[in-house]
């Protein structure tokens, strides 16, 4: 994925998910690790709470969105 960030102005970084994983420390809550590659190296944890995943899946819900998602991932690239 491709990553922009407006503390590195027009940089764009190259990253991935790596982990996801519970919360290690008894929290109720998802760990999601993120690591960019290019141009520099960094490893980003977000803590995503049942609210977080709540909003998300209900982005994600939306019929052009899923639609595109779809196709996104039937695509070999």
């Amino acid at each position: 994925m491709k990553v922009n960030s407006t503390g590195l102005g027009q940089t764009t970084m190259i990253a991935s998910f790596t982990q996801l994983f519970k919360d290690p420390d008894g929290g109720e809550a998802l760990k999601l690790k993120i690591e960019s590659s290019e141009p520099i190296h960094w490893v980003i944890t977000a803590t995503l709470e049942g609210g977080d995943l709540r909003n998300f899946i209900k982005l994600l819900l939306k019929p052009s969105i899923l639609y595109y998602a779809i196709s996104l991932m039937m695509k070999k690239k």
